[in-house]
């Protein structure tokens, strides 16, 4: 599968890496890009279709009503009855996709789910990471028991957190950070919230590879011990 963040992506720019639009010698011109629908992937996500400009909303519309061999996923979180009704949406686009739409249910009214989803997440991090985890009887509990007003996203920052945090091989409760969820787009240009977030994130792999020890964290990040003891207590992670 391809997929497709529209996010901030002006106009032209979303037609052109949709369908091959030129968009200008600027961003390199006409062919730079192979276009989604040319990669011969056998299905298409774009995730978060309210974030379509309505030039591209009518073209993907009269590819998919002219029907092809790629599979489309086109996800949302936003209420597209509403935003169709107030203007801000394609009503044909709408009501294309309304017959067509599965809706599933925010995280916290899937709890039955919940534990198949956290080891899910968990063995996608043993991959990543090369480390083996487990989540306590305890931390287990908790997770069960959370709200998750964050959904999903919020789920999968938490246990990574918790994760990098661990050095046992056992996440307990005190690895977890619930309600530290930020609930920003993740596509958002805030310069000083994105360098925050990697800055936490390196901070945490760095916790992780040397099992917290802050003299072997600081040298390899590059920076003093007072820096580091500064952005843990930034963060919250002391």
């Amino acid at each position: 599968a391809e997929f497709f963040h529209p996010g901030r992506l002006s106009g032209p720019v979303q037609l052109r890496e949709l369908f091959g639009d030129s968009a200008g010698q600027r961003l390199g011109g006409e062919g730079a890009v192979v276009p989604l629908v040319d990669r011969g992937a056998d299905a298409i996500v774009i995730e978060e279709v309210a974030d379509l400009k309505p030039a591209a909303q009518s073209r993907l519309l009269d590819h998919l009503v002219r029907g092809d061999s790629i599979f489309w996923v086109l996800s949302t979180s936003s209420d597209l009855a509403l935003l169709s009704s107030e203007g801000q949406f394609s009503a044909a686009f709408w009501s294309f996709l309304s017959t067509r739409q599965f809706v599933v249910p925010p995280l916290r009214k899937m709890s039955q789910f919940l534990s198949e989803e956290i080891e899910r997440i968990l063995e996608g991090l043993r991959v990543q990471y090369g480390r083996r985890v487990e989540v306590s009887e305890a931390a287990m509990n908790r997770l069960l028991r959370y709200d998750w007003p964050g959904n999903w996203d919020e789920l999968r920052q938490s246990l990574e957190t918790a994760y990098l945090l661990c050095h046992e091989g056992v996440i307990g409760e005190a690895e977890l950070r619930l309600g530290d969820h930020g609930g920003e787009e993740p596509d958002t240009l805030n310069l000083r919230r994105r360098t925050a977030d990697l800055e936490r994130r390196l901070i945490l792999e760095a916790y992780s590879l040397h099992a917290g020890n802050q003299v072997h964290m600081a040298r390899a990040l590059g920076i003093s011990r007072g820096s580091l003891q500064y952005k843990l207590a930034k963060y919250g992670l002391q």
